[in-house]
């Protein structure tokens, strides 16, 4: 027969008992230690830890009981049996409130106390079991969490570029996992020359199980705007919530938001499964609203939802809209005095720097109006996407798009610098200046504020009237955050740009994911000599 693995504590006073007891016990279990009395059989406990323990009641020097007590003490899951030639009430009630897990009349048949060892012996062998499980999955836990820098890498390179600049349509965003992974996802999909998917969820819980099926959850979605012939959103919808509550979800849900972007016929179908609003912004009359607050229920709710075309929403797209998709990690953060920014908290913020930021820097420039307005916005994944068409009128208003080498593309900023002078009707002494500037020196300049200048990233550059003989010209560009101290000491001693007809200032500052710097241009004698540094 094979032996139980457990240790058994065996405390007996009369010594032919208690050595003919071991003998017959170490034929059953793996280990045994026996005592004497209640007090050497305390001492033997500390020493050992046995899984269970035999006693006697009756001993000298320290009986049974209060043996048991003592150890109850010490740990109170270790299984007990206990051996009486004393039928008692009293001592078998005392028994029990102390908390033993058999007991048994001497004398006995051998028979009858290792059918009771066997019986707790399972119990002891399935928590020792569960221990070492818990222990592995401690260990693999610990080894998953030194891999989750890892991870998130993979996982932001998973998630779109933080712009893309289509012809007809950009869209811009910031991300922030509350830890190192997150469960919030937002993917754009070009479709044809003018069509785009747009979607943004919001999967329930946190860390890495979040973040798995963020992944899984994402390329779901994809393959199946891949397959679809029609891009109609209650058709996708159906089938991710199909997919993902018979394959992945398991008491898990999501919320969702997906739009079909028609920019020829100028017009958004979105679902929406239980997912905040839509905010929008116009840039011509300065307003703000929510748009079709009522949504569907979230994906895995119930498992065999069908969603349909009447929970569709069709609006109109225009050139003057800025469309905001987010999860509720914005509107659901507190500031230090515990008050929740919530959506209308939301619009607010949006309509404040919406008014003063072009589009493709709003979703970085809301992330850092929060914190610095004291909003802890780490207690949950952080995402906000931003979108607007492109049309005639940017450049008009001095706004251009640029991706490539600044270096290659300054003059091409000074060009529409001087055009955009003339537009405004300022003194045509103004453009020419504009038109002949060196831009060699103030290229040199540029690249000294820059942490990336030689790689090929996005610029994008607005060209303000700031009086009627000064431009401002603010050049945003993606970079990694510098040690700014330092970098900012040495540009510090650097004079303003005085060339022949036009004196230059500088001004830099400092975002999560870019740079903002800003050109005062100015006709030579108009400026007070200083300069600027934020």
């Amino acid at each position: 027969m094979e032996k139980l693995d457990i240790s058994i504590l065996y405390v007996e006073d009369e010594e032919y008992i208690r050595n003919n007891m071991a003998k017959s016990l170490l034929r059953r279990v793996e280990t045994i230690h026996t005592a004497s009395n209640g007090e050497e059989g305390l001492e033997k406990f500390k020493e050992f830890e046995p899984d269970l323990v035999i006693t006697d009641i009756r001993m000298p020097v320290m009986n049974g009981l209060d043996m048991i007590k003592k150890i109850r003490r010490l740990k109170n899951t270790t299984k007990i049996i206990m051996l009486s030639a004393h039928s008692d009430t009293r001592s078998l009630l005392e028994a029990i409130e102390i908390g033993v897990n058999g007991y048994i009349l001497k004398p006995f048949q051998t028979k009858q106390l290792f059918k009771l060892i066997e019986d707790l012996a399972e119990y002891i062998i399935l928590d020792k079991k569960v221990k070492l499980q818990s222990l592995r999955i401690n260990e693999l836990y610990n080894a998953l969490v030194k891999d989750l820098e890892t991870a998130g890498s993979v996982q932001e390179y998973l998630l779109p570029d933080y712009l893309i600049i289509e012809p007809d349509i950009f869209f811009t965003s910031t991300y922030v996992p509350s830890s190192r992974i997150g469960g919030d996802l937002y993917d754009i999909i070009k479709l044809s020359e003018t069509e785009y998917i747009c979607y943004i969820g919001d999967i329930s819980g946190h860390g890495v199980k979040a973040a798995l099926l963020m992944t899984a959850v994402k390329t779901t979605i994809n393959r199946i705007i891949e397959d679809e012939k029609r891009h109609e959103p209650f058709q996708i919808l159906n089938r991710l919530s199909t997919i993902l509550t018979r394959e992945l979800f398991s008491g898990d849900y999501m919320t969702l938001m997906l739009c079909y972007i028609n920019c020829q016929e100028h017009y958004i179908r979105s679902l929406n499964a239980g997912h905040p609003p839509l905010i929008i912004y116009n840039k011509e009359n300065k307003s703000i609203k929510t748009h079709h607050t009522e949504g569907s229920i979230p994906i895995g709710w119930l498992p065999n939802y069908v969603y349909t075309p009447d929970e569709e929403n069709e609006m109109d797209f225009n050139t003057d809209e800025i469309l905001f998709l987010y999860t509720d990690g914005l509107f659901e953060c507190e500031n230090t005095a515990g008050e929740e920014l919530g959506i209308t908290g939301l619009k607010k913020f949006i309509e404040r720097k919406a008014a003063d930021n072009p589009t493709a820097v709003l979703p970085q420039k809301i992330r850092e109006t929060l914190v610095e307005n004291h909003y802890d916005i780490s207690s949950d994944d952080f995402t906000l996407v931003a979108f607007s068409k492109i049309h005639d009128k940017t450049e008009i208003k001095g706004l251009s798009f640029f991706s490539g080498n600044i270096r290659s593309e300054l003059n091409l900023i000074i060009a529409k610098a001087a055009k955009y002078t003339r537009h405004l009707k300022l003194p045509e002494a103004f453009s020419t200046s504009l038109e002949n500037l060196d831009s060699e020196w103030l290229c040199k300049l540029i690249n000294a504020e820059m942490n990336c200048p030689d790689k090929e990233i996005f610029y994008l550059a607005d060209i303000e009237q700031a009086g009627n003989d000064a431009l401002i010209i603010t050049i945003w560009f993606k970079t990694l955050r510098l040690e700014t101290d330092k970098h900012r000491d040495n540009l510090a001693r650097k004079t303003p740009l005085i060339f022949t007809d036009l004196t230059i200032t500088v001004s830099s500052s400092y975002y999560t994911g870019f740079q903002e710097m800003k050109l005062n241009v100015q006709k030579t004698g108009k400026l007070k000599k200083r300069q600027l540094w934020k």
